[in-house]
């Protein structure tokens, strides 16, 4: 499966800013709550708190586990700083 993050980049200001103040800055909290809610793919998610949490082991660990849960063959327009 293919996927573009630039897609929702739109939604990305609201997530941060809801991770670090309703979300207690809990990396797979706030992808469960938010890809549900905002209908975002979780992976989308997972790249733009790895960026923001410098890529903890939560972060990296949370795209590692979603890429390979949904088959991700190619994502593109990851963050520069990206582990993964």
């Amino acid at each position: 499966m293919v996927i573009d993050l630039k897609t929702f980049e739109n939604h990305k200001k609201f997530v941060i800013s809801w991770f670090h103040t309703k979300g207690g800055d809990d990396v797979g909290r706030t992808i469960a709550i938010m890809a549900g809610s905002m209908f975002i793919p979780a992976v989308v998610i997972a790249y733009w708190l790895g960026e923001e949490t410098n890529w903890n082991e939560d972060s990296v660990t949370s795209v590692k586990r979603l890429i390979s849960f949904y088959r991700y063959t190619k994502i593109y327009n990851k963050p520069e700083n990206s582990p993964i």
